[in-house]
């Protein structure tokens, strides 16, 4: 799974973030996350950025969620998401407008003890450029409600393929056929991969 070598290979914020062996989906690890319990709305989340984009690449972020029924965010209103946000050549976050829910607690038909699966799709934008996408996955708690969402198989793709080189088509002549695309489950933590940008940045919450 994603987060079978914990999360060292993630950027985050947020104080309650946490690799679990407690559920699993893919593996015998996942991600755990739950609100700071600070009094107003807080975030929390893990996030990774690919620096090897163009203008009008499609984007699109796969995971699954999962929230117990013993820890549940079911009957309120924290819930996570998964997105794209950007960061422009001059290191300045652009967030993205939308997302796309993974487990929402105000939604009656989220269920719980089950993994949720959903991809959220986007293009590399304009204003971006020559900067980084950057893969988020987002805890959002409102007014001190409880409940923890674990997550897991999250996933990849740059223009349908797996990111290379920082990420994105390598755009490279290819000399022999294509080989089949596979799912790229976002694992690699070795700080020499070149698959992952050296920038850390922990950008301030909206």
């Amino acid at each position: 799974g994603s987060f079978e070598e914990g999360l060292g290979c993630w950027d985050g914020f947020g104080a309650n973030r946490y690799a679990s062996t407690n559920f699993a989906l893919d593996g015998s690890s996942s991600l755990l996350m739950f609100g700071e319990f600070s009094g107003s709305v807080n975030y929390t989340g893990v996030t990774q950025d690919f620096t090897n984009v163009e203008v009008g690449d499609e984007l699109s972020i796969t995971a699954s969620g999962y929230t117990p029924s013993d820890d549940s965010v079911l009957g309120n209103n924290n819930r996570v998401v998964i997105k794209w946000d950007f960061v422009d050549a001059g290191g300045n976050v652009i967030y993205g407008a939308t997302d796309a829910p993974l487990i929402n607690g105000a939604d009656p038909a989220t269920p719980e003890d089950t993994w949720v699966k959903n991809t959220y799709v986007t293009n590399f934008p304009a204003e971006a450029a020559g900067g980084a996408a950057r893969a988020v996955i987002l805890f959002v708690q409102e007014a001190d409600e409880g409940g923890a969402v674990y997550i897991d198989a999250a996933s990849v793709l740059i223009n349908g393929e797996v990111p290379s080189g920082g990420g994105g088509n390598d755009r490279r002549v290819r000399t022999r056929p294509k080989p089949p695309i596979f799912i790229f489950l976002i694992l690699a933590c070795e700080e020499s991969n070149p698959m992952f940008s050296d920038r850390k940045i922990t950008p301030p919450l909206r």
